[in-house]
This record gives structure tokens, sequence and C-alpha cells, in this order.
């Protein structure tokens, strides 16, 4: 192993100290500067890059801006050193100032070109100072807004638009079970003084039924879509998250009815209007989605009766009552 050169100031930026080793050799001490700019103790590899190449890249690394800041941290030795190691090179960097040794900085890659960009970067960084303080940043908060008039207790605002999809069933025609889909839209008030402990509402639903739908083979097939507007009353708990009222409206549609197990099959059509009401539940899972499981007893004002002639035999007919259960999943608006 040959000593490197003295420490030299280069730039005007760092003061360094190079030496280059051979594979099977490494640097053992380092001349010492006295200088007023920051020194850098380089020890390197011969196929590294040269100690040119480094200082440039610690230069390029540093900000313009920052450069004459850097030549003013007096008293600061970068130590580099990169070494052949298993299967590559390993580098170190160690910087020591006014305040002591740091620890040192480990960098580990199969190309040594790949190590010194590294730690160059790494020396850029130790040796830019912090920039100066500066005034706190203050940000004016706006006070928070008072509660509007129209919100309600639980978060939610007292006038609300939802929508709702689900299954719904039900008896309407005797015998047998109608299974299908229920939607709607509703607009619901809570009132009651400032507990909102009360609300009234507007739903407007549309449902479509048939009584082929869990897999049976009926002797006729009956396809029922209706339409219905109701007005409900709703007692609100636990903050407005559970509902529970009721609803009385009118239902009214179109009744298709088909023949399946007969020789000659024919279809007949018929309108239904039908008057009731039931009881209704939400459950509200946050300000915005919910569950609503409603039901209904209604009279059907159109008594109407399917038979077959021939062979004579009656398939369907309108019940006295009529029933429906529905589950729905709905979403509210502002």
């Amino acid at each position: 192993m040959s000593p490197g050169p003295p420490s030299l100031v280069l730039g005007c930026l760092l003061a360094t100290t190079v030496h280059v080793v051979p594979r099977s050799a490494v640097a053992t001490s380092a001349t010492p500067v006295q200088s007023t700019a920051p020194v850098l103790d380089y020890v390197a590899e011969r196929e590294c890059p040269a100690r040119d190449r480094f200082v440039a890249q610690v230069e390029e690394a540093i900000d313009p801006s920052e450069r004459a800041r850097v030549r003013g941290a007096r008293g600061t030795r970068i130590r580099v050193e990169i070494r052949g190691a298993i299967g590559g090179y390993r580098g170190t960097l160690e910087k020591i100032d006014e305040a002591g040794a740091s620890a040192a900085r480990v960098v580990v890659s199969p190309i040594c070109a790949d190590v010194a960009q590294a730690l160059a970067l790494t020396a850029a960084f130790s040796l830019a100072p912090p920039p100066p303080p500066s005034e706190p940043l203050v940000v004016a908060r706006p006070a928070p807004n008072p509660p509007a008039a129209e919100r309600a207790i639980g978060g939610a605002p007292a006038g609300l638009w939802s929508v709702a999809v689900g299954p719904v069933a039900g008896g309407w025609l005797s015998p047998g079970l109608m299974t299908g889909v229920e939607g709607g839209g509703e607009r619901t008030f809570p009132f009651g003084g400032a507990a909102r402990r009360l609300a009234a509402s507007l739903r407007l639903r549309t449902t479509y039924v048939r009584n082929d739908w869990l897999g049976s083979t009926p002797d006729a097939r009956f396809a029922l879509w209706t339409g219905t507007l109701e007005a409900c009353g709703l007692a609100r708990w636990l903050g407005g998250g559970l509902e529970v009222g009721l609803c009385a409206g009118g239902e009214s549609g179109w009744l298709r009815a088909r023949g399946v197990r007969i020789a000659n099959p024919r279809a007949s059509d018929s309108w239904w209007l039908a008057l009731g009401g039931g009881p209704l539940v939400r459950v509200a899972f946050g300000p915005r989605w919910g569950l609503e499981l409603a039901g209904a007893l209604r009279h059907p004002l159109r008594q109407v009766q399917f038979a077959f002639e021939d062979p004579a035999q009656t398939v369907g007919q309108t019940r006295g009552i009529s029933w429906t259960t529905a589950l729905s999943v709905a979403a509210r608006f502002p």
C-alpha cells in the first residue's frame, strides 16, 4: 500500500485526503488537514471511481444555494472507505464534527460505482447544514359552524332523500307464494322539537313478483308489477339510529296470468288495485346506509279468479287480504 497525496482543498468546497489501494490492500491512516472547509478522507479500491469523480458527485448532489454554507461548516470531517467484500464491495461513511463521531453508514453492492454514488449522496446530505429557522407557519382555522337548524341528532340531516332495493315475498294470490324484487325512493322529515324523536316520510316504490322464481312449475304462471305510494309515521330511537313506525297507502299495477300445465295455454291480464299498510323498521349504519324491514296487509279492491275451461279447474284467485314482507338496503342523501 502506498500513502496517498496530502489533503487538498478542491473547488474551494472540500479539503480531500485520498488513498487508492490495490485490491489486496486497504489504507490504514489519513493525513490530517488544517482547513477552514470540511475535510473529506476518501479510501477506495483501485478499480473504484477516482478521487476527482467522487468529489464531483458530492458537489453535484449539493444544491448550489447551499454551497456557501457548506464551505463555512468548519471542523467537519467525512471519512469514506470502500473495500472489496465477498460478492462485491462494502462502503462505509463516518462523519466527525464538534458533536463527535456519528454512526457509520454502510452500503453494499456488487458494483463499486454504485457504492461510491450512494456514499457521495450520503456525504452531500451530511455536509449540507439545516436551513436557518423560519417563522412558524400560522394557519387560521375557521370557527366551527353552529349546527344548522335542519340537522338532527346523530349527524344525519333532518330532511333526507333515500333509495332502497331488496327482495320481497308475499301472498297476493291464492294458492302459492310470489317472490321478486322491490325498489323505490323516500323523503323523510324529522320533527318533534329539539330531540327530533318523530319523523314522517313519503315512500314511492315499485315491485315485480312472480310465482315461479322458487324453482317450482305451477299450473299457471302469474306475474305482478305494482307501484305503491305510502305515508309513514315513525318514532326515532338511539339518536335516530333506529326508527319504528307504521305506513299506509295504495298499491296499483298489472297482473298477468298464463296457463302452463294445459293443452291450450292462454294468457289473461287484469288491473290490480289494493289499499292497506303495515309496520316499517329502519336501522341506520352511519348517516348514509341502513337496512329496512317492511311488512304490509292490503285489501285488493278487485277480486279476480283464474281457471281452466277444460278441464274445469281454478288455478288462482285474489286473496281477501294480501300480505307482503320486504328487506331492503337503503342509501340516504341530504
